[in-house]
């Protein structure tokens, strides 16, 4: 049985002085529209590529937009693609978010704004923590997307510690994981997320990526950032989901408590208004990497609600 402290820092590792509103010269062009910029906000970074409707892509805590290549190599020939680094996580300088004791909202509120900058409303996909973001910007900011999808994450993740959890009572569980986390050793800090993260994938390829990705991260802000998402309950606000919602979870008999798990994921989206439960079977947390073929046929489930951009996956 793992310790309370790898769980969450597993949890921790899957769910997250620029100048706003600057953009690089475009490397190339395609037709009207440049392949590849890259735009500043404070808190975030944005590489945007490809052609057609407008996609954000966030990924999770302390995880890169790698994270979402093959989302990238799928669709790209027919989306205007927007991969979102998170400032101080996986290499990113910590800019905005350099000191801050509220990361999640602000972050989500400056996504929403970014995207009521494109010429029309952006659907939105977000893995663990950047899931999170996303409908929280989409509660807050009803016409920020026109749909939402996000990869095994919860309204409330903490229920998966205590099904009888509150934010209030999470809370000092939240507050003594974010001062551990800052203040474990960097030798043993190393251990323990290689140990986390080897029970969230398959995937060799994904394990040593999202390892990689914690030792280059700012530790203070990932912590900042897991205390924000632990204590964070969106349960009552689902049913005011303001747009359609697709919520991919992963499925696996090596999953801990899966019956559990799983009914805390039918339960807490129960009350959105349009709503697709899709399980990937087979996955562990990282779905895009350890069920590819799954992850792809949901992606284009989803974007046929978007009315556009579609195909058949094989």
């Amino acid at each position: 049985m793992k310790s309370i402290y790898t769980m969450l820092t597993a949890f921790g590792l899957v769910c997250l002085s620029a100048c706003s509103g600057q953009i690089t010269e475009p490397t190339e062009q395609v037709g009207n529209k440049p392949s590849q910029t890259i735009e500043s906000q404070p808190r975030f970074t944005v590489e945007v590529t490809g052609s057609g409707p407008d996609l954000i892509l966030i990924p999770g805590l302390a995880s890169h937009p790698e994270t979402f290549d093959t989302t990238v190599t799928q669709i790209e020939d027919r989306f205007t693609l927007h991969r979102v680094h998170v400032a101080g996580f996986a290499g990113a300088a910590p800019a905005g978010n350099a000191g801050e004791d509220d990361i999640l909202f602000p972050l989500a509120k400056e996504i929403a704004d970014y995207a009521s900058t494109l010429e029309n409303p952006p659907s939105v996909i977000g893995h663990s923590l950047g899931g999170l973001t996303a409908m929280i910007a989409a509660l807050e900011h009803e016409d920020a997307f026109t749909s939402v999808m996000v990869i095994d994450v919860l309204p409330f993740f903490s229920v998966l510690i205590d099904p009888s959890a509150t934010e209030e009572s999470i809370a000092p569980t939240a507050a003594f994981l974010k001062t551990t986390l800052i203040t474990q050793p960097d030798d043993i800090y190393k251990i323990r997320q290689r140990e986390a993260l080897d029970a969230l994938t398959k995937s060799d390829e994904a394990l040593e990526k999202s390892l990689q990705w914690s030792l280059e991260t700012d530790r203070s802000i990932m912590a900042e950032a897991m205390h924000d998402v632990l204590t964070t309950d969106i349960r009552d606000q689902m049913a005011s989901f303001p747009v359609p919602l697709m919520v991919l979870y992963a499925r696996d008999e090596v999953i801990p408590n899966m019956e559990r798990v799983e009914q805390q994921f039918l339960s807490g989206y129960a009350p959105v208004p349009d709503l697709n439960m899709v399980p990937i079977d087979g996955a562990l947390h990282f779905v895009m990497y350890d069920q590819p073929k799954s992850y792809a046929s949901a992606l284009e489930r989803f974007l046929v609600n978007m009315d556009v951009g579609s195909e058949s996956a094989e």
